[in-house]
């Protein structure tokens, strides 16, 4: 005769007390009785024939059992919610999934997506920030914003050009001595963006921008290095540096005054890139989030001919 399956309660009941480490904290995220949470472990001990916690004062620990259950399950309540709740979304509005590299998701679109979902009620954009959107992964994006080189294939569309700038924070440029030219950054403190996590995509580096100035930097300044643009940033925003990024990212840094353009020369650089993988289907809101997202980087780029005309710095 076949084994009794455990009762989802019951495997909830045990993912919350293993997760938890408490049979009252689980009931309260549960919404039941201590008695009840109680109840369901011990139908799962009764059903394996073996404890699954071990009991030291008011916590509970999970056993070599125990623990092996709790490891296989793994976040499967979690994603069983997520599915939920995106069926519910689906009864109610479109979901539009959007993949965009790291930095910019964080630093451009987030801040941007309340006046889309705004302009498009029943519209809601899930948001996934990744140092690689064109690596495959368990859910299908209905739209990515890649960066680098044209990447191979399908109809990507570009954004408008991300202008190079050299950042700083304010204190820190009233504190160095005046800039003469691009070549006394190799007396400044650096910090390195390193793209090692994407290998499609060669971003912009200092060696780079001041060879495309006619400069040979020889031995760069060690500097500080990071990985992602945004932490650059928040980095030179910190005092620690100069950081050299594109414009798009620094837009909200700027206005705000955390940080000010040191050298803005018309060094050429690599777009962001739009594409929808699937059809979008009739009536679908994917064409209008690429049109507003392409809106969008025209206003940030006019936005800094607008700075760089008050200020120039070439």
């Amino acid at each position: 005769m076949p084994a009794r399956a455990a009762s989802l309660a019951a495997l909830r009941a045990f993912e919350a007390v293993g997760r938890l480490g408490s049979l009252t904290r689980a009931a309260e995220a549960l919404h039941v009785t201590p008695a009840a949470v109680s109840h369901r472990i011990a139908d799962l001990e009764a059903r394996f024939g073996a404890r699954l916690f071990t009991r030291r004062g008011k916590r509970y620990e999970l056993t070599a059992v125990g623990w092996a259950g709790f490891r296989a399950l793994g976040d499967a309540f979690e994603r069983v919610g997520r599915a939920v709740e995106a069926m519910d979304r689906a009864g109610g509005g479109e979901e539009i999934a959007l993949a965009a590299v790291s930095s910019l998701a964080g630093r451009w679109i987030l801040p941007r997506l309340g006046a889309f979902e705004a302009a498009n009620p029943g519209v809601t954009v899930y948001l996934e920030a990744s140092d690689d959107p064109l690596v495959p992964r368990e859910y299908h994006p209905d739209l990515i914003v890649a960066h680098g080189e044209r990447p191979d294939g399908r109809d990507w569309q570009a954004l408008p050009p991300d202008r190079l700038l050299v950042l700083a924070a304010p204190a820190r440029l009233a504190a160095d001595p005046p800039l003469q030219g691009a070549r006394d950054l190799l007396r400044r403190p650096m910090i390195h963006i390193d793209w090692r996590a994407n290998e499609r995509f060669t971003g912009p580096s200092w060696r780079r921008w001041l060879a495309a100035l006619g400069i040979e930097p020889g031995r760069l300044p060690r500097g500080i290095h990071v990985n992602q643009a945004a932490l650059a940033l928040d980095l030179a925003i910190a005092g620690r540096g100069y950081a050299l990024v594109g414009h798009m990212i620094a837009e909200a840094d700027l206005e705000a005054g955390r940080l000010a353009i040191v050298l803005a020369p018309p060094v050429a650089t690599m777009p962001y890139w739009l594409l929808a993988p699937g059809d979008p289907g009739a009536g679908s809101a994917t064409p209008r989030l690429i049109a507003w997202l392409r809106d969008e980087a025209e206003r940030s780029l006019a936005a800094l001919e607008r700075r760089l005309a008050v200020d120039p710095r070439d």
